[in-house]
């Protein structure tokens, strides 16, 4: 969940700086992964699990 916080701020940056026309959805590919860890390196999933306290699972549905 690192990886996908820093590559969705990518992509409102690019969103808004391209007014709008490019995608904006769920989802990514593997280059984006890529990007992400080239630039903020990556951590183990137990210390960034991207879950608040006390909740087990991620809620993609917000």
């Amino acid at each position: 969940m690192y990886n996908v916080r820093h590559t969705y701020i990518n992509k409102s940056w690019s969103y808004i700086m391209k007014q709008g026309k490019i995608q904006f959805s769920e989802g990514g590919l593997t280059h984006d992964v890529i990007n992400s860890i080239s630039e903020y390196g990556c951590v183990p999933n137990i210390s960034y699990t991207g879950v608040k306290e006390g909740i087990t699972k991620h809620n993609h549905s917000k």
